[in-house]
């Protein structure tokens, strides 16, 4: 089964910069950008190149995308600065679609033992 992160991103890849980054700011088209540069550049030259070719000639969600995601969780698999590259500018897309007008979004990568998100603090704030 793929999942579902991984379909999204085959469907904004296949559907091209440009109809990923219609609705979004200037940060998520260059990321949108970007992650159709990248995905492309890995797949150019391999065996996946004809899925990746299929799933932009039909990329309303149907197979061809669906074969997409499948050699991209290979790709990412086999290559994890590949799949870090991929998460982080899908981050970077999707975190600017949901942050219109006043919305709060928290991305967060890592470890830590604590963490805060903020917004519109009025008076004072103590943590112990």
């Amino acid at each position: 089964m793929t999942d579902p992160i991984t379909l999204a991103i085959a469907a904004a890849v296949a559907a091209g910069a440009t109809r990923t980054g219609e609705s979004l700011g200037e940060a998520a088209q260059a990321a949108a950008v970007a992650l159709v540069a990248k995905v492309r550049a890995r797949f150019r030259g391999s065996p996946d190149e004809a899925v990746l070719e299929q799933a932009e000639a039909e990329p309303e969600p149907a197979e061809g995308t669906t074969g997409l995601a499948m050699a991209l969780e290979r790709a990412m698999a086999a290559d994890p600065g590949f799949a870090a590259d991929v998460g982080n500018l899908w981050s970077q897309v999707r975190t600017d679609a949901v942050a219109s007008g006043d919305a709060v979004v928290n991305n967060f990568s890592g470890q830590a033992e604590t963490s805060i998100q903020l917004r519109d603090l009025h008076g004072g704030l103590t943590i112990n």
